[in-house]
């Protein structure tokens, strides 16, 4: 059974944190039939990133027209995904460059998405043509998050703003905070306290907080989330672009892993799992895309495919 662990195991110059060329990893992909994401080299005009969002919750809960596939994500939690997709290259590291990605404009919602996260994953505080921090200055105090609707007005008004360059648009939601659950549980995850660490440049505490909460109330708070964040981004629809949605990273919901001996909740680093690595990649119905087959149940994920 080829999950990325086994790969790991086999071939340790793929580890997380090696600064192996993109098209090497992708031969592995290829290899053990594993469609990877190499999200800068990929067809969009708008890229929507729906942060810690499975595939197996978006296919079931999607109501937006589209062509659905699965792909596997290079991080198990932000910072990897930001290092794995827009790391340096050994090419570049040889010849001391940075790596640009001047043809994007990157809205996000996502505090990691900032100058100073960015210089400590990246080695490079921007390396997009522009960075609109809506998770600074569209933050909504009561729900301690980006509000949805907030960051696709922005992400609108960038279309409108960049002609020619492509939007990626970095959603919160379905991650927490959950903003059905009760406001002891709302921000388990403290982005409220991590928001305000990377404001003072400071290293985020990504441990959960919070107390206990049954799982079936966390799973419907996630459904929830997910649901809120799929209403808004459906306005992308109207769009004469080629539109995907995607996420960073899958979520724990209480899976029990076996290696660790527990139930894991969230995203913690390093652990690769099915759960936390296969995302969705949606190819969105617009005024630029005429979907032939819409989204059913013969579009299988890779790992259904293979009869995992």
């Amino acid at each position: 059974m080829y999950y990325p662990e086994n790969i790991r195991q086999k071939h340790p110059e793929l580890s997380a944190g090696s600064l192996m060329d993109d098209s090497i990893l992708l031969s592995y992909a290829e290899k053990f039939r594993s469609p990877t994401l190499n999200i800068p080299n990929e067809e969009w005009d708008v890229l929507v990133i729906l942060d810690a969002c499975r595939y197996d919750y978006f296919k079931k809960h999607n109501f937006i027209e589209g062509e659905l596939e699965s792909r596997y994500s290079l991080g198990c939690c932000t910072p990897e995904w930001i290092e794995h997709t827009f790391r340096r290259t050994v090419v570049d590291m040889i010849f001391g460059r940075k790596r640009n990605f001047e043809d994007i404009v990157y809205v996000s919602g996502n505090p990691f998405i900032s100058g100073f996260m960015l210089r400590e994953i990246l080695g490079n505080s921007n390396p997009f043509h522009k960075i609109e921090k809506v998770w600074d200055d569209g933050w909504d105090e009561e729900s301690g998050t980006v509000l949805p609707n907030t960051l696709t007005e922005r992400a609108l008004k960038a279309v409108k703003d960049y002609p020619g360059k492509r939007i990626i648009v970095h959603y919160m939601q379905p991650h927490a905070p959950y903003l059905g659950l009760n406001e002891a549980y709302k921000d388990m995850f403290g982005w409220k306290m991590l928001r305000s660490d990377i404001k003072r440049k400071t290293h985020p505490d990504l441990l959960p907080r919070g107390g206990e909460v049954r799982i079936g109330d966390l799973i419907q708070a996630y459904i929830d989330n997910l649901t809120f964040v799929l209403k808004s981004i459906s306005k992308f629809s109207e769009l004469d672009k080629v539109v995907r949605v995607t996420a960073d990273h899958g979520e724990c919901l209480g899976e029990y892993v076996s290696d660790m001996g527990r139930r894991i909740f969230g995203h913690p680093p390093g652990v690769d799992i099915r759960a936390l690595r296969e995302v969705p990649w949606f190819l969105m119905k617009t005024r630029h895309c005429s979907i032939e087959n819409e989204q059913g149940d013969e579009n299988q994920s890779f790992w259904s495919r293979l009869g995992f």
